[in-house]
Parts: structure tokens; C-alpha cells; sequence
């Protein structure tokens, strides 16, 4: 890898995609910043396995390379004016610029979490802002609310029949409620 990018640039994107690390993990990759060079882009990305954001700044790319960089020693380098970015492979990288030079060592980038990969499905279902509003009033409540059992957290969707069914369950209590839904092109009514 090897890049020159803004320094200001690179402290808001290391800042932004560490918003969504968490502040303390038993899974020690999630302390890592995953930093992408490709193109004219430098890809910073932070997950907490649940949410994922990846910033893309501007950078001068003369090699491509991906490494995984300790987020808070990322956040801590305030330089400013164009920095130097290189690595020679996944254990270290240098940052310099303004007669600093930082080295930071890396994790191996293959560890950090992938991106899910898209689901690909057959048909959209459309539903009313309506219909969606209710289904989630009326299921939502029994969505787990602790990380305990994450599976028990959200609100299974599925679609059959003409309509949409919502169902969640915390262990105590069970909703289950649908409306009317249609497949793309189909005519929506409201139940």
C-alpha cells in the first residue's frame, strides 16, 4: 500500500468509522479500522458487527492495499497537509507527513469482518408506509431488547398470500401480525 492523502481528511474519516466501533469488545478485531486503497480512494470502514460504515476519501493510490489498523491509535494521529501512507505488507504501516512519521502496528486485514454478502430475491414486496407502521407498532414490543440472545432482537418479516407477517418473541411474550402487501407491480390496499 502506499497512497497520500489530507490529513484532516483522514482524521474525520478515521473519527467517523470509529463512531461505530464498540468502546469495549471481547472480540479484540472490532478495534480495528479496515483501510482500503484502491482507485483514487482510501476506504476506512469500523463495524460492531451490527452496524458497518465505511467513509471513502480522496487519496492519491500508487499501490493497492488493504490492512486493519487499531482504531484508537488511527484517531489519535492529528496531522495535517498531505501525509504519506505505505505499508510493504499486513503487519505494519507508516503514516507521515509534517516531520512526524507514526508506525502502527496491523492486524492481519482477512480477519476483520466481511461485508454480508447481498440477498438476493426473486420479487420486491411493497408495502404502505401505512401497513409498515402498523405491522412494527404491533410486533416490535416483543423484540428482545438485550444482547443476551441477539437472534431474539429484531421483527421476522416474511411475505405470503398478499401479505406481509411480522412476528417477534422475547422468550415471555410472542406477536404475530400481518397486513396487506403486494409484489412490485401489484396494486396496494390498506387493511
Amino acid at each position: 500500500m502506499k497512497l497520500k492523502v489530507d490529513g484532516q481528511a483522514l482524521a474525520s474519516g478515521a473519527k467517523s468509522a470509529a463512531s461505530v466501533a464498540p468502546a469495549r469488545s471481547l472480540m479484540s478485531v472490532l478495534g480495528y479500522t479496515l483501510m482500503e486503497a484502491e482507485g483514487s480512494t482510501l476506504r476506512l470502514t469500523g463495524t460492531d458487527m451490527d452496524r458497518r460504515l465505511t467513509v471513502r476519501i480522496h487519496a492519491v493510490v500508487q499501490e493497492f492495499g488493504i490492512v486493519a489498523v487499531r482504531t484508537d491509535l488511527l484517531r489519535s494521529i492529528s496531522l495535517t497537509g498531505e501525509l504519506s501512507i505505505t505499508s510493504d505488507g499486513p503487519d505494519k504501516v507508516v503514516i507521515s507527513g509534517g516531520g512526524s512519521r507514526y508506525s502502527l502496528q496491523c492486524m492481519a486485514p482477512d480477519e476483520f469482518p466481511m461485508e454480508p454478502a447481498a440477498v438476493k430475491c426473486g420479487s420486491t414486496v411493497k408495502v404502505t408506509a401505512g401497513n409498515l407502521r402498523d405491522l412494527l407498532q404491533h410486533t416490535v414490543f416483543a423484540a428482545a431488547v438485550n444482547d443476551a440472545r441477539a437472534i431474539l432482537t429484531g421483527v421476522l418479516m416474511e411475505y405470503h398470500d398478499g401479505n406481509l407477517r411480522g412476528v417477534s418473541n422475547d422468550t415471555h411474550r410472542l406477536s404475530l401480525y400481518e397486513v396487506a402487501a403486494g409484489l412490485e407491480g401489484e396494486h396496494l390496499h390498506r387493511s
